[in-house]
């Protein structure tokens, strides 16, 4: 245990002043601009739903579940890897006195704490969007009455589902030097993603479709229990799969 603090120490203080730390806020600060510039529009967006709250938090969810989520893991954990792999430091670190499996522990850790930062960021983002939708759109019906609890554990859903995307991105961003060949997993898994979503058995099934079950107006269609079991099993198997194959690699 010992061994994996400091590695996991060293891991956080090399995300100092990076790219990795500020697209935490930046994800989700998009998410929220795309979705004041829909709701500034004359009509209301957010159709015939009498929870104006809920509408407006499916809005924020759609684009962070679909798009934004997949891609912003892509990004930090092929940011977190490139850091190594830049500086060809992966012999350095494993002829340190840790255990290699620490090391690949940590980066794994790391990009989950990035992954729900940025969640809880979106639901902080969501409710004060909501607010000055609410200064900007009277006619909307927002009222003061904030579902905070609601948008958190809708958010934590996302967040516990994503990780079996985080466990597969982690490997690929590791295992593959070049950061095309991450970039381009995220990419083609996120085209496909569009397609897929619109499949019953593309939520169920496809990893990256998977955060999309906790969408509001998903209720009924799908068991989120199942999916969120399904995605944790997936998450562990791939996880420590991933590292096996990391570690016991000589060179990289």
């Amino acid at each position: 245990m010992n061994a994996l603090m400091r590695a996991l120490s060293a891991e956080i203080l090399k995300l100092r002043r990076t790219l990795a730390v500020a697209m935490v806020w930046v994800t989700p600060a998009v998410v929220c601009f795309i979705n004041l510039m829909i709701a500034s529009d004359q009509e209301n967006t957010f159709g015939s739903l009498e929870d104006t709250w809920m509408a407006l938090a499916s809005n924020h969810l759609s684009f962070w579940t679909i798009l934004a989520l997949p891609l912003f893991i892509t990004l930090e954990t092929a940011l977190m890897a490139n850091a190594e792999h830049s500086e060809k430091a992966w012999k350095h670190l494993f002829a340190m006195p840790l255990p290699r499996w620490t090391v690949y522990a940590a980066k794994w850790l790391v990009g989950a704490g990035l992954t729900a930062a940025s969640s809880l960021v979106l639901v902080v983002f969501t409710i004060l969007n909501g607010l000055l939708i609410r200064s900007m759109r009277p006619d909307l019906n927002l009222s003061l009455d904030v579902p905070v609890l609601p948008f958190l554990l809708v958010g934590a859903k996302a967040f516990v589902i994503s990780l079996f995307i985080l466990s597969i991105h982690t490997y690929i961003a590791n295992r593959y030097r070049s950061i095309a060949v991450a970039f381009g997993a995220g990419m083609v898994a996120s085209v496909i993603n569009l397609a897929a979503i619109s499949s019953d058995n593309g939520i169920q099934y496809f990893p990256w479709s998977m955060p999309a079950s906790v969408l509001p107006g998903m209720d009924g269609i799908f068991n989120v229990t199942t999916i969120t079991l399904w995605a944790l099993a997936g998450a562990a198997v791939t996880g420590l799969f991933g590292m096996i194959l990391f570690t016991r690699r000589d060179v990289l």
